[in-house]
C-alpha cells in the first residue's frame, strides 16, 4: 500500500486524472457526444455560435457543481478523521454496557414509551 502523503507530495494523485469507469457515467458522455454531433450537424451555420456558448456556458456550471461537490466530500471526510481521533480508538471497540448503564437506558427508553402511550393513546378509566 502506498503512503498516501508521499503520493500527494509527489503529484501521483492527480483526480482531474482519473478514467471514468462508472458505466451510467460513460454511456451519458457518449449519449452527449452523439447529440452534440447530431446538432453540428443538422444546426444552420448562424447558430452554431450560440450552441458553443450555450456548451461553455454549462460546461462551466458543471465544473463549478463538480468542484463544490468535490470540496464538500473531502470537508466530510475530514470530519470523520477529527471525529475519530477526537473519540479516540478505545471508544470505537465494542464493549458491553454495564448493569448500570444498561439499566440507566432502559429506564430512559420506558419513561419514553410512557410519554408516547400518554400523548397518543390515552389509557381509558374503567366504569
Amino acid at each position: 500500500m502506498s503512503d498516501i502523503l508521499y503520493d500527494l507530495y509527489f503529484g501521483k494523485i492527480t483526480p482531474w486524472e482519473k478514467k471514468v469507469t462508472d458505466p451510467f457515467v460513460k454511456e451519458a458522455v457518449e449519449k452527449t457526444q452523439k447529440a452534440r454531433k447530431k446538432l453540428d450537424e443538422q444546426l444552420p451555420e448562424q447558430l452554431k455560435p450560440l450552441l458553443e456558448a450555450f456548451c461553455l456556458a454549462e460546461s462551466d456550471m458543471h465544473g463549478r457543481a463538480l468542484y463544490a461537490e468535490y470540496l464538500d466530500g473531502f470537508k466530510t471526510g475530514i470530519r470523520l478523521m477529527s471525529a475519530v481521533f477526537e473519540r479516540g480508538q478505545a471508544e470505537l471497540e465494542y464493549r458491553p454496557l454495564t448493569m448500570s448503564e444498561l439499566a440507566c437506558k432502559g429506564i430512559r427508553i420506558l419513561n419514553l414509551i410512557k410519554c408516547f402511550w400518554n400523548r397518543r393513546l390515552p389509557i381509558r378509566k374503567k366504569g
